[in-house]
């Protein structure tokens, strides 16, 4: 539903105003004065019903569209959409200058705030997914939890030393996110990796700060300890992340 922050008939307006904005660039004939455009400039209804300035306004709603699919292909699927459409694109036409401004204006803020509307409806139901995900691992009997909720859960548990907290460690690991999508893995490319500690995100260094050589251990990360609200290549933004990682000496 938070989409629907932007009415059909302030969708329609938006789309009407597409055709506002062509009506400046009329043929160089109109511009010199010829009586007869100028007349269809005043009212503008004539040079837009025309097949080139249809086709323009075709083209600007379409990239309007394809630009702002999420907001407006629900609308779309609307059938009161056209009928708001066709009242926008009337009323727009009866419109001074400086209404069309004005009302523009309110469009475009309008938009945003649906934007800005659904990026925080988003990110609370990833937050709220990637939670109940951590929680599942954490429940588990046999899980240990740093103090800042980075989850252990050991396949195999070494004897050996445990990193300091600026080693640079050997390991073998690999990377998902909760719904199983790999996007980094040492065991899949082939030879183990060596990786200063300092140099990795806070939820590895928290989390191999108890891990003894020769352990396979899976690690959850929470988002926060993470790359947070950042997008890293295929890493969505608010994204929890595993780690099965096989601690193979320290360098």
């Amino acid at each position: 539903m938070h989409w629907l922050i932007m009415s059909t008939r302030s969708a329609a307006y938006l789309f009407a105003a597409a055709a506002i904005l062509l009506v400046p660039s009329l043929p160089a004939d109109a511009q010199q004065g010829n009586a007869d455009t100028a007349a269809t400039q005043d009212t503008g209804k004539d040079y837009l019903a025309t097949p080139e300035t249809t086709k323009l306004m075709a083209d600007y709603v379409a990239i309007l569209l394809r630009e702002n699919s999420s907001v407006y292909t629900p609308l779309l699927e609307d059938p009161r959409f056209m009928e708001g459409f066709a009242a926008g694109l009337h009323d727009a036409g009866e419109l001074s200058e400086e209404e069309q401004n004005a009302r523009w204006q309110a469009l475009l803020e309008e938009a945003g705030n649906a934007r800005t509307a659904q990026i925080e409806y988003e990110t609370q139901r990833r937050l709220i997914e990637q939670e109940t995900w951590m929680a599942d691992m954490r429940d588990r009997p046999d899980a240990a939890v740093t103090p800042n909720g980075v989850i252990l859960l050991y396949q195999t548990q070494g004897m050996g030393p445990v990193p300091a907290e600026d080693a640079t460690v050997r390991v073998h690991y690999h990377g998902t996110l909760s719904d199983g999508t790999v996007f980094d893995s040492s065991i899949d490319r082939g030879p183990p990796e060596t990786l200063p500690l300092p140099d990795l995100i806070h939820g590895w260094r928290e989390g191999m700060a108890s891990v003894p050589v020769g352990s396979v251990v899976d690690i959850y990360i929470p988002p926060e300890l993470a790359y947070g609200d950042q997008r890293v290549r295929q890493i969505p933004p608010d994204s929890a992340l595993a780690f099965r990682i096989h601690l193979l000496g320290i360098e």
